[in-house]
């Protein structure tokens, strides 16, 4: 199972959308029936092949695109960015067989490999004090996470509960400022497990009651605020992605309007910000 590599795909191909979600103001007693009510913000389509039937952006929206490119690479894909910021995210040599980890902090770019390996490392996010986490994976197509310290220094970070071989393993996703990690890792049955770490207590997985059980599916979380709320995805009994919100010990569900609801389609957040306002894609019923 490799959501990791799909979702990452799909940011290149499908719409994005903003949902605002605000966190409940305390815990139920009990799984609620029905999910808090959200607000949706759909933007434009990240490519589009007709651009001009694209709504612009309103003028004096104060929206502001910078492109992120490491020079000399095939591809580039940023994969986080801090308050400050600060950009995390891979680069590629060859049409992404190699991936290398790179931070841009204004004029300044660094690269970096996994201390050991080469063309195998993926960052995926970072927080305001500039510790990064992502993954790297081994001879055998393990993935293995790590955390990199604003000064450079790594130490591997792998759940005690991931099983080793092709494409499975360990695969933070998010870290707040706290220090809390959240991300999932794959059992040897091909199932994701999401997991958050707390530097106080350790690893603790956290499944989705609605996600499937069987190979290629699960829970994958993605994002943590400041506050502990996470963001992240569930794969259901029939291969559809919906959107979750975990706070104060309770799992929230949702779909984005107008979602597909077919194997390999739905909701897919990607990050929530310090208010509440999560990022993600929508796969389509045409698979757009």
């Amino acid at each position: 199972m490799d959501i990791h590599r799909q979702t990452a795909v799909a940011a290149v191909t499908v719409a994005a959308a903003l949902i605002c979600a605000a966190a409940p103001a305390a815990a139920p007693a009990a799984r609620p029936t029905a999910a808090p009510r959200f607000r949706f913000r759909l933007a434009p389509p990240i490519a589009h092949p007709n651009p001009t039937a694209v709504p612009a952006l309103p003028n004096g929206s104060g929206t502001e695109f910078r492109t992120v490119d490491v020079p000399g690479a095939y591809g580039t894909l940023v994969d986080g960015v801090n308050d400050g910021g600060v950009v995390v995210g891979a680069y590629f040599t060859d049409q992404g067989a190699k991936s290398f980890g790179f931070i841009e902090q204004g004029k300044y770019l660094t690269r970096f490999n996994y201390p050991g390996t080469s063309g195998v490392t993926s960052p995926d996010g970072i927080n305001d004090l500039g510790t990064s986490v992502g993954t790297y994976t081994d001879a055998t197509g393990t993935y293995h996470g790590w955390i990199r310290s604003a000064e450079g220094k790594f130490r591997p970070f792998n759940d005690p509960k991931a099983a080793s071989g092709e494409g499975l393993g360990t695969l933070p996703e998010g870290i707040n400022d706290r220090g809390m990690i959240v991300g999932f890792y794959v059992d040897q049955n091909n199932l994701a497990h999401g997991f958050v770490y707390d530097p106080k207590s350790g690893f603790k997985t956290l499944d989705d009651p609605g996600a499937g059980t069987g190979s290629g599916g699960g829970t994958v979380l993605v994002s943590i605020n400041n506050s502990g709320v996470i963001a992240g995805t569930y794969v259901d009994t029939s291969g559809v992605y919906h959107g979750l919100v975990y706070s104060q010990g309770s799992f929230f569900n949702f779909d984005a309007p107008g979602a597909g609801s077919g194997s390999g389609q739905g909701t897919i957040p990607y990050g929530i910000t310090r208010d509440g306002v999560i990022s993600g894609w929508t796969l389509h019923g045409n698979n757009e």
